[in-house]
């Protein structure tokens, strides 16, 4: 997505492709932001990574269920609920990330500045 407006995303599910360690990319350079409010979902046996690119923001809203984990590469990140990262991971990377939680936000930074 790119330009001022901002989009949705719903219903249905999103996944990669089946190999396995797959990666559902979503490069968003858009100033307006992209609001995910569909499931995000391994495919299968397979897991998924969440890679975000791009310097807009990328708000996740769907009670997600993927394993592989988040990479925030670059721009804005918001999740509305710790449901919303999926299952086992914790969001990575050097940009920034955002959450309507501040305790749930503390815990996240403990534990990312113990991973560094």
């Amino acid at each position: 997505m790119s330009g001022a407006n901002s989009g949705v995303i719903m219903n249905g599910t999103l996944t990669a492709g089946s190999a396995t360690g797959a990666d559902l990319i979503i490069n968003q350079f858009g100033t307006g932001a992209l609001d995910i409010q569909s499931v995000i979902a391994n495919n299968g046996a397979n897991v998924v990574t969440l890679v975000k690119a791009g310097t807009g923001e990328l708000k996740l809203s769907g009670t997600n269920s993927f394993t592989g984990g988040v990479l925030l590469q670059s721009g804005i990140l918001t999740v509305n609920s710790a449901a919303a990262l999926g299952r086992e991971q914790w969001p990575i990377g050097d940009d920034q990330w955002r959450h309507p939680a501040p305790e749930w936000v503390r815990e996240i930074s403990t534990w990312l500045a113990r991973a560094v």
